[in-house]
């Protein structure tokens, strides 16, 4: 393989990594003609070549990480999985002398559960009428837009679509697999992920079409003496229940409610944080309050059991909330335009407000790593180095900003973006990137560290796909701490260094490590009911992959600050950005 075949492989797989559908279509354009070529040698008919070149082409995109260039270039991979791929075809057409349409499934562990799941999908289309199985088999087999197909079969367009996806709904309750990963003909290089999820539009995505949502019918008020309580928000979506309620109180009553909720007083008299008894469900829950006062409103996000007859009772400080909920019947995706990869996908509604054109984009998400919410910016609201973007056929373009409405903060798998004034027509959403979360549900083993001497031990913090250690511990004077310090009695500055494991497609985001310093006490600086511990990060990530924070205590405690460990927070999520480009054709109307 001479150096520029090697560059230009190496340059297609990246490509890959960063849009799949452009990375598959520039594959499919380069080497279909030698593909076709190797297997037409074994077979007559064009559509055994059709499905076998569609094979090869799905199991290369299946195990384009497992390519190693250094053992022969493209081609010569290409050119053995066809003719592998040929051969299989062509003795397992001899055993089975009937043809059977090839719909692969991924997931499957063996030859025999493959052939079974062929089965049952040409059994399920079988069941269906048979011009919407024609439909099926023309869209996914034959690569046929809706619009092909509508001038194809003589329908309307609306009727070829509206039939194509209570097909798809159809195959859904008559396929015993839970996933089938259909690949398109050689002119449409995406593959399509029918899974079991629900879309309500403007709340949030459901783990199946039948997941619970329901919404607010109207506000309820009640009147006091001094004011009134307004729940303005609520929103129950899968086992999260939000609220929002508002207070219209006079300014010396609202002072006396923030006076009340940061006493802990309950209102009886006894101190509780407990200000509300939620009835959800057939059960009673009690919950602490968070009262915004930049927002002015009480912000209740918790677990709860879906409400029985439709409405909630709240008892709030006193005050009895009957809430009427209304059911919200969840959508298939393939309503919707949507674009998927490897680690999962995204789900775009464009809904015109006076703000401007909200998009509304739903996080589909298929791994063990969920989207964050606010998709192009990590945990914290930093880290963002592109926009999200709306182009026009006719060369236009905008870039979105981050918009809040009430379902942003009642699910992670909803954000909305403001585009403002745009025309009618055909447009490409583009987001550049996306930020995965991982759980840390098992504490680490952290980093011992001697505060007297600033030395410590030589030891790394493991994290999903790479490890923390700290690079340097340096004790801070007086006249040397950071403005954002609460105290001036001096403290330590910790550098951390990120390094990654293996080549992981996911780019740590230092933002969302919340660093925690155990004292011998046995009391956390973070999280700590002290409120003159405190500890902060100094920035972000330098390119080395470092990053510091600032660890401070007050002095005048009675504490040994000689010795303390370095780990992350207990149970926090730490970020990772994917940069995959997901592009998605979108109509504006």
């Amino acid at each position: 393989m001479d150096k520029d075949e090697k560059l230009a492989d190496a340059r297609l797989l990246e490509l890959l990594e960063q849009s799949p559908q452009k990375g598959m279509e520039e594959v499919i354009e380069r080497y279909t003609p030698l593909v076709w070529s190797i297997v037409g040698r074994h077979f007559s008919n064009p559509e055994d070549i059709r499905e076998c070149v569609n094979d090869v082409f799905y199991n290369f995109y299946c195990r384009r990480e497992q390519i190693d260039l250094t053992k022969g270039s493209l081609g010569l991979y290409l050119s053995m999985t066809a003719r592998s791929a040929a051969i299989d075809r062509y003795r397992r057409d001899l055993r089975q002398p009937e043809s059977v349409p090839l719909y692969d499934v991924p997931g499957t562990d063996s030859m025999e559960e493959a052939a079974s799941a062929r089965m049952d999908m040409e059994s399920a289309l079988q069941k269906l009428d048979p011009q919407d199985a024609e439909i099926i088999r023309m869209k996914y087999y034959g690569g046929m837009t809706v619009s092909e197909i509508a001038a194809a079969l003589k329908l309307p367009y609306e009727t070829v679509k509206k039939r194509h996806q209570r097909s798809l709904k159809k195959l859904r309750l008559l396929l015993t697999i839970g996933l089938i990963l259909l690949m398109a003909a050689l002119t449409a290089c995406a593959y399509l992920v029918l899974r079991h999820f629900g879309v309500v539009p403007g709340l949030g995505v459901t783990t199946g079409t039948e997941g619970q949502a329901y919404t607010l019918t109207r506000p309820v008020t009640v009147e006091t003496e001094e004011g009134a309580y307004t729940v303005s928000v609520a929103m129950y979506l899968e086992g999260t229940l939000y609220l929002e309620i508002r207070p219209e109180l006079p300014p010396e009553a609202l002072e006396r409610l923030e006076e009340a909720i940061e006493s802990q007083d309950g209102y009886d008299g006894e101190a509780s944080t407990h200000f509300m008894t939620i009835s959800c469900g057939g059960e009673t829950i009690k919950t602490p309050t968070g009262y915004d006062k930049y927002q002015g409103h009480f912000v209740v996000d918790l677990q709860a059991p879906p409400p029985e007859d439709g409405s909630i009772r709240i008892i709030f400080m006193g005050m009895e909330f009957d809430v009427p909920m209304e059911r919200r019947d969840a959508g298939e995706p393939d309503d919707y335009p949507y674009a998927v990869g490897e680690r999962g996908g995204l789900l775009a509604i464009p809904n015109r407000q006076e703000e401007g054109l909200i998009m509304e984009l739903y996080a589909l998400n298929s791994g063990e790593m969920p989207m964050a919410q606010y998709l192009i910016y990590d945990a914290h609201m930093q880290g963002k180095t592109d926009d999200i973007t709306l182009s026009g056929a006719d060369g236009t373009c905008c870039a979105a900003s981050y918009w809040y409405g009430p379902a942003t903060y009642v699910t992670e798998t909803l954000s909305l973006w403001n585009f403002g004034d745009v025309e009618p027509g055909e447009y490409t959403l583009r987001v550049p990137y996306v930020y995965l979360m991982a759980d840390l549900s098992e504490e680490p083993e952290g980093i011992p560290v001697d505060l007297e001497t600033c030395t410590w031990e030589d030891a790394a913090i493991p994290l999903p796909y790479g490890s923390v250690s700290l690079v340097s511990c340096e004790s801070v004077t007086e006249d040397a701490v950071p403005e954002r310090s609460l105290l001036d009695s001096g403290g330590w500055v910790f550098t951390m260094r990120w390094e990654p494991s293996g080549d992981s497609p996911l780019k740590f985001t230092s933002d969302s490590f919340i660093l925690d310093v155990r004292m011998p006490q046995g009391r956390h600086a973070e999280g700590s009911n002290l409120p003159t511990n405190e500890i902060f990060s100094l920035g972000p990530m330098e390119e080395d992959g470092t990053f510091r924070f600032y660890f401070n205590v007050d002095r005048t405690l009675e504490w040994d600050f000689t010795q303390a460990v370095l780990l992350p927070k207990a149970d926090s999520r730490l970020s990772y950005r994917w940069e995959h480009v997901f592009e998605i054709p979108v109509t504006i109307e």
